[in-house]
Parts: C-alpha cells; structure tokens; sequence
C-alpha cells in the first residue's frame, strides 16, 4: 500500500474587494527590479500582489486613513516563491497630495535593505475573486 504525505494547510477567506493601490518605483529594491505593481486590496485584511516579476498573497494593516492627507501601510506576505518561501515585511507610507510613497522593506537574510521609493494611485476595487489575476491579465494605468 503506497501512502502519501500530505502538508497541513489553512483555508483564508477573501474579503469584499476595497482598492487597488497602483506603485511605480523610482528607487527599487535589487532583488526586485520590478518597477510596477498593482495591489489588490480585500476588507478583512488579505491582499494580492502582482508584478512582472511577483504574484504572492499577505495580510495587511492600514495606519491611519486612506482618506488622510497621510497614511501608511504595513504587508506581510505569506510565504511564497516570490521570497524564497520566507515571509517579507513592507512598511509603506504614502503622501496624497504628491501622490509619493516611501517604503521600508523587511527580510531575513537582508537585515539592512535600503529604502525605495516612488509614485502611487489608488483605485476602486471590484475584483470579488482575484485568484485567477496576473500581471498580464489586468489593465495598467499610464
């Protein structure tokens, strides 16, 4: 009798669909020279993120309010290839009124990864199942 291994896994719901945060990047972290990505954001805190180069799901937490002059957000992604099957933390903080964003990211075998920065647009968001998305499947804006 052939026995299989299965690995434990968890089930997580997607939220109701809020906005998509689009980035470009002016300073990019080397690991990463991926200069655009759209973040799919979901109410209860999941998010789904692509690029040319990454398409992972984390969670999220707002500091502050969207709405605000200026806000930050925090993601931690869950584990995936993207980051070597590690988690990876990004601090954002973004400015309305010039539309720029900082971002500090976080990893394990980078305990000193530099700062990037760029521009940033938010949309509406009215994707309820993202799970077939990928970079190639969405509209970009210019």
């Amino acid at each position: 009798m052939k026995r299989t291994s299965t690995v434990p896994s968890i089930v997580v719901e997607i939220g109701k669909p809020t906005k998509i945060l689009y980035l470009r990047y002016k300073v990019l972290y080397p690991d990463k020279p991926f200069d655009r990505a759209a973040v799919y954001l979901y109410d209860n805190g999941i998010y789904l993120i692509l690029s040319p180069g990454e398409h992972h799901w984390g969670v999220f937490v707002i500091v502050g309010d969207m709405s605000n002059p200026k806000w930050g957000i925090s993601f931690i992604s869950l584990p995936s290839t993207d980051w070597g099957i590690n988690l990876a933390r990004h601090d954002l903080t973004f400015n309305q009124a010039t539309h720029e964003f900082t971002q500090q990211l976080y990893i394990q075998n980078d305990q000193n990864a530099a700062k990037q920065h760029g521009v940033f647009n938010l949309y509406n968001n009215t994707v309820k199942d993202p799970r077939t998305l990928t970079w190639d499947s969405i509209s970009h804006p210019r």
